[in-house]
């Protein structure tokens, strides 16, 4: 079984053959040492990482799209936020209300 780590001489190798492979631009190989680590992560172990489709997050609810569970939803419920700072604002008040004047 391949280690779940590239060791240094793969990921060189590695790195050194996409550099070849894009026509030896300027920087050298270093510049291809992250897509190489990917790559080698990706061969290493392909299904790390795949979650079923109606597993987690992506259980489709009543109508087809994903919906999270009510316990998460009130969790982030807050509340709006406003533009005064706290303790200046004033709760609004209402007009007197005048009786109808009779003609």
């Amino acid at each position: 079984m391949p280690a779940r780590n590239p060791t240094n001489s793969r990921l060189r190798s590695r790195a050194e053959k996409l550099w070849r492979e894009a026509g030896k631009p300027p920087g050298g190989a270093e510049a291809f040492l992250e897509n190489a680590r990917e790559l080698l992560a990706i061969e290493d172990n392909p299904q790390e990482g795949r979650i079923a489709v109606n597993g987690g997050y992506n259980r489709p609810g009543p109508w087809g799209e994903p919906m999270e569970e009510a316990s998460i939803a009130l969790d982030n419920e807050g509340e709006f936020p406003t533009t005064t700072d706290q303790g200046e604002q004033q709760t609004p008040r209402m007009p007197p209300v005048r009786p109808p004047s009779g003609n």
